[in-house]
C-alpha cells in the first residue's frame, strides 16, 4: 500500500491547481476513504473496488448535477481522488479492483530502467499477477504508515502548490 501520506498527497496537489484549498483538503482527505475498512480490521476489502466505489458515486454525481451543478468538476474530483487510491495501491500489492464482478485481487508489477553507457537503453517489464480475493481480518497492518522517502515526497506534494498559489495571490495584489 502506499503509505497514507502519498495516498492524500498526490490527489492534493492536483486539486490544487483547480480548486480552493478548503476544496483541496475535501478531494485529498476523501482520497483516504478506502483505508477506512482498516477500522474493521480488513484491509483492502470492497472499499478497494472500482466497481464498488464507481456505483456509490454515480448517484451521488447524478444528485451534484440534478441539484448542484457548479459543483460537479468538484464530485468529479473527489471521485477520481477515490480512484487514484484504488490505483495506487493495484500497483502495490494485490487489491480487489474489480470485486464483486472479479473475485480475484490484481497485482500490477512494474518495473523500468534506463541503462546510459553509449546508447541508451530503457528497460521495461509489466505482468498482471492475480490471487483469489480473501476479505480476512488481519493481525497486525501490512505496511508502514509512512517512510522517510513518501514523507519527503508529500510534504512536496503538498508545499509546492501552496506555496505557488500564495506567490500567484501576491503577484495578483501587487498588479492590481
Amino acid at each position: 500500500m502506499p503509505e497514507i501520506l502519498l495516498h492524500f498527497a498526490i490527489p492534493f496537489s492536483l486539486a490544487k491547481t483547480k480548486f480552493s484549498l478548503k476544496q483541496t483538503l475535501l478531494v485529498a482527505s476523501l482520497a483516504l476513504v478506502p483505508d477506512m475498512d482498516v477500522l474493521l480490521r480488513i484491509h483492502r476489502s470492497m472499499t478497494h473496488s472500482l466497481v464498488v466505489a464507481t456505483l456509490v458515486s454515480i448517484p451521488v454525481l447524478t444528485g451534484v448535477y440534478i441539484k448542484k451543478r457548479k459543483y460537479l468538476a468538484l464530485a468529479a474530483a473527489c471521485y477520481l481522488a477515490i480512484v487514484s487510491h484504488i490505483l495506487l495501491d493495484v500497483f502495490q500489492t494485490y487489491t480487489p479492483i474489480l470485486y464483486p464482478v472479479l473475485g480475484e485481487s490484481i497485482r500490477v508489477k512494474a518495473e523500468g530502467s534506463v541503462v546510459i553507457s553509449s546508447t541508451i537503453t530503457p528497460r521495461v517489464t509489466a505482468s498482471v499477477q492475480t490471487k483469489p480475493t480473501d476479505f480476512t481480518v488481519f493481525q497486525t497492518l501490512d505496511a508502514p504508515l509512512y517512510t522517510s522517502e513518501g514523507l519527503v515526497s508529500s510534504t512536496m506534494l503538498i508545499a509546492v502548490p501552496i506555496l505557488l498559489s500564495m506567490r500567484l495571490r501576491r503577484f495578483r495584489e501587487n498588479a492590481g
